[in-house]
């Protein structure tokens, strides 16, 4: 799940940001609830820049995303994090990605 998309209960929801640095979920939003519902089983979040108002997820005072293949290189984009893990093939789908 993208870091500024569904809240899930307990999990870290920074948004890229320092002012939200350690913020967690009281309580799963709708979304996420009929995600579960659906069976899915949310086990991460990913990158994104802060707030998802600039078009680089580079924050070295948070983090910065690296593409896989050359960690020379960001992913860049609000999506950043999912670009990152599709370029791993960690996962078979993204919550971000469309088809």
């Amino acid at each position: 799940v993208k870091d500024l998309g569904p809240t899930m209960k307990g999990r870290l929801q920074e948004m890229g940001s320092l002012y939200m640095r350690g913020n967690r979920a009281a309580a799963d939003t709708f979304m996420t609830r009929k995600m579960r519902s659906a069976g899915l089983n949310l086990i991460g979040r990913t990158t994104t820049p802060e707030f998802g108002v600039c078009s680089s997820a580079e924050n070295p005072a948070v983090y910065i995303t690296r593409n896989p293949w050359n960690t020379d290189y960001t992913t860049c984009g609000s999506s950043a994090g999912s670009a990152a893990d599709r370029g791993l093939r960690a996962t078979r789908t993204s919550a971000t990605s469309r088809r």
